[in-house]
């Protein structure tokens, strides 16, 4: 079996084995994405990243661009990753168990809303519903940043599903 994709038990106690866990795409990758959100977000933006995972994102914006950061996750393993990860770095942010489907948040409260590698995981008309919950919780004026991978093999959940999957732009 191929090491990288072996099934170990998590060490923040879910029993899964998160790729986030292992940093398995990397710190020059983490460093990379990090880059390319600071080149859209203002120093001090208050940020919200939904489905935080082991908070790279977070950490990063935190440390340097002093942003006031929130990451939600429906895990707690993640937030648990995510906790130690901004501890580490020297950042700060809050963390909340929570879905992305009904964000527990008033409207207009953040500046920029992130969500890296989550909508892809559900079916066209859920990805529309957690959009709208985006745009609900990002001021006007604000950046909604969504990321899907890039698959270069279709995939039962890959470039044919992400073709359906369009959404079109909210107002």
């Amino acid at each position: 079996m191929n090491p990288q994709s072996e099934r170990r038990p998590s060490p923040h106690g879910d029993g899964i084995d998160w790729r986030w866990e292992r940093g398995s795409q990397g710190q020059d990758f983490e460093v990379s994405q990090a880059n390319a959100i600071l080149r859209h977000v203002a120093t001090g933006s208050r940020v919200l990243e939904i489905g935080v995972g082991g908070g790279h994102v977070v950490s990063e914006l935190s440390r340097r661009a002093g942003c006031w950061c929130v990451g939600i996750d429906v895990l707690s393993s993640a937030l648990c990753a995510s906790r130690e990860r901004v501890a580490g770095a020297g950042g700060a942010a809050r963390l909340v168990q929570g879905s992305g489907f009904a964000l527990p948040f008033k409207d207009a409260v953040f500046d920029c809303v992130l969500s890296l590698g989550v909508i892809e995981h559900y079916p066209p008309e859920q990805a529309r519903a957690m959009l709208r919950e985006h745009a609900r919780v990002c001021r006007a004026g604000g950046r909604v940043i969504v990321s899907v991978p890039k698959f270069s093999r279709p995939r039962p959940y890959g470039e044919a599903a992400m073709a359906r999957a369009e959404v079109p732009v909210l107002a």
